[in-house]
């Protein structure tokens, strides 16, 4: 028995793009045809029966196709998701608005760039123009998404009146801007309000608010000023006054520095307007009744009106005060004399703590600091005038000696004086008060002066000292005698390699070496010191003789400016010491074999000795630096 068995073919392989985007298409192939297409999870994508892939869910899914035989094929299809974009699809003209794409690392598109640009990964898209246009994010999988983005005109910037974005309380003004169609807002209506619609601004009490114009979600603002109006006054006046405008006829019970007053008789101006003082101000002397008006301006051109009515009588007024020629100033504790061109008057202070006045004599004393009113009243009218009483500044401290070459500091009260000084004994700093020693003896014209004119003086005494004399060297152990000329002195050391006697001079070597500052210090603070060598043992201390070897060193330039040149023949010295003429050192060191150079540019032009000591003993010359 046998049987018949029929091996189908199997179609080919399936063909096309596999992978697609959700909501997007891709059409597959395969053949023979007449097969049948499906998909094995249709919630990710389905499948016509044309070969058309519908991506439903981000996913994978198996896409069949099956001939009549029972034969098929497969391949497996991606589903990839479309990306989202979020942020504001809004923005104006020369505005930006910033977008982002998820998930990152696809390209950003505008449809019209002409109407807005875009930037890349969280996009900043720019508007260029009125109007709208797409702004696509795209994918590498292919997929994308678009968002209409629409750009709105800008508003133009807010402009003010001539007078400039400010306005009166009670008082309005118009804004305006380019850009019609907008609608007008206040950040704080409790200062100004404005029209929504017609962008009239009202000053509702002092202060500043931001005035916003907002046109299809764009805006520009300006900061807006309310200025306050001139604080309530009263018109007084009436009675008798005085000639020459020194009288009240017409004047204000109070005034506002910042604002001008103007007086009118009816609808005439009277003189000129009177600025404000903060305190009653007159408008001059009137001839008879009147209705008069008070116009107040501030400078922010804002006004107010008081009416009054008043009857004046004239009496006669004395002529101005005159002050000395020094000015209508002095210092506390002095006096001068005020006068007026008009006899018979009564002289008064209006704060006889800051300066008196002698009622008949117009002779003012300072008293204290300040400023007082001088007032000359002839009957019911006056003059005044202010004076000014300058702080005499107190006594100066400080150290008054100093050292020729020393400084002391002096100091005094009130700060912000000057120093000077007339004498050349010393110099002293204008600002600091620091007093330098020129030459010895006692200087009586150290002065700090303030501001105001007022001094006071104090005397420095400029004293010297002597060089230290006696031997260079002394040995461990042992001990030798400085001296110096000048009595009263203190002798101290800060070496450690010897000792000094504060009372004697008295040195003990103490271990080898060289000891540098010896010191003799007066009490005024001038000292002077001295190096000393520590020999090592055995060793004889020596007498050493002052220019014991004469002429085996030659120093040169001299005059010198910057340097120094010492040629010496041999080897009998081995160190040199500069000190000025009071006897410091100035600089010491070691001579080289035949020439040594000393630096000496930074010494002040003076004349210096240069003193050698070694085995011949000591030379000393002298040179002098220009």
């Amino acid at each position: 028995m046998s049987a018949t068995i029929v091996v189908n073919p199997n179609p080919g392989n399936i063909t096309g793009v596999l992978s697609v985007c959700v909501g997007a298409t891709t059409t597959l192939s395969c053949s023979p045809g007449g097969g049948v297409w499906s998909s094995s999870n249709t919630s990710v994508g389905t499948i016509s029966t044309t070969g058309v892939v519908t991506g439903i869910a981000a996913g994978v899914t198996t896409i069949t196709y099956m001939l009549g035989t029972g034969c098929f094929s497969t391949v497996n299809v991606t589903v990839n998701p479309n990306p989202t974009i979020t942020g504001t699809m809004i923005t104006c003209v020369g505005g930006t608005t910033l977008l982002s794409g998820t998930p990152t690392g696809g390209i950003w598109t505008s449809a019209n760039p002409g109407i807005a640009t875009v930037g890349a990964g969280s996009v900043i898209v720019t508007g260029v123009a009125p109007g709208t246009t797409l702004i696509t994010y795209t994918l590498p999988t292919g997929c994308f998404v678009s968002h209409l983005v629409t750009v709105t005109p800008a508003p133009g910037p807010i402009a003010c009146p001539s007078t400039g974005c400010q306005v009166c309380v009670g008082s309005s003004v118009l804004l305006t801007n380019p850009i019609p169609g907008g609608l007008w807002s206040s950040r704080n209506t409790g200062i100004a309000t404005v029209s929504s619609a017609s962008g009239i601004v009202t000053g509702v009490s002092a202060g500043t608010s931001y005035i916003t114009y907002t046109l299809g979600g764009c805006f520009v603002t300006t900061l807006f000023t309310v200025n306050p109006l001139p604080i309530p006054f009263t018109v007084t006046g009436g009675g008798s006054y005085c000639s020459g405008g020194t009288g009240v006829p017409v004047g204000l019970s109070g005034s506002q520095i910042g604002v001008n007053y103007q007086l009118y008789c009816g609808a005439s101006p009277v003189g000129l307007p009177v600025a404000g003082t903060g305190a009653a101000i007159s408008f001059g002397l009137q001839t008879g009744p009147c209705v008069y008006t008070v116009v107040a301006t501030s400078i922010f051109g804002c006004s107010s009106t008081m009416t009054g009515s008043v009857t004046i009588t004239i009496n006669p007024s004395p002529l101005p005060i005159v002050c000395p020629t020094t000015g209508c100033s002095l210092c506390a504790g002095s006096t001068m004399v005020l006068t007026s061109p008009t006899p018979g008057g009564v002289w008064s202070s209006s704060n006889p703590a800051i300066a008196t006045i002698g009622s008949a004599t117009g002779v003012v004393t300072a008293v204290s600091a300040g400023v007082t009113i001088i007032t000359y009243a002839l009957g019911p009218c006056y003059t005044t005038t202010a004076i000014t009483v300058n702080p005499v500044p107190g006594p100066i401290t400080g150290t008054a000696t100093v050292c020729i070459g020393g400084t002391t500091a002096l100091s005094c009260t009130p700060a912000g004086g000057t120093w000077s000084t007339g004498c050349t004994l010393v110099s002293v700093n204008p600002s600091t008060g620091v007093v330098t020693g020129i030459s010895t003896g006692i200087c009586s014209a150290i002065t700090y002066t303030l501001p105001g004119g007022c001094f006071t003086t104090i005397n420095v005494t400029v004293t010297a000292i002597t060089p230290i004399t006696g031997p260079t060297y002394v040995c461990v152990g042992s001990t030798c005698t400085l001296s110096n000329t000048t009595p009263g002195g203190t002798w101290s050391t800060s070496c450690t390699n010897a000792t000094v006697n504060p009372v004697t001079g008295v040195v003990t070597g103490v271990a080898v070496g060289l000891c540098s500052s010896i010191t003799y210090t007066l009490p005024s603070g001038c000292y002077t010191t001295y190096p000393i060598n520590v020999n090592p043992l055995p060793c004889t201390n020596g007498v050493e003789e002052l220019n014991s070897v004469a002429g085996s060193i030659e120093l040169f330039p001299n005059p010198a400016t910057e340097e120094v040149t010492i040629k010496m023949a041999g080897t009998a010295y081995n160190s040199y010491t500069i000190t000025n003429e009071i006897g410091q050192v100035i600089i010491f060191g070691s001579l080289l074999r035949v020439e040594t150079v000393v630096n000496i540019k930074k010494l002040p032009p003076a004349m210096y000795h240069v003193t050698f000591r070694g085995g011949n003993g000591i030379l000393t010359k002298r040179f002098i630096k220009q």
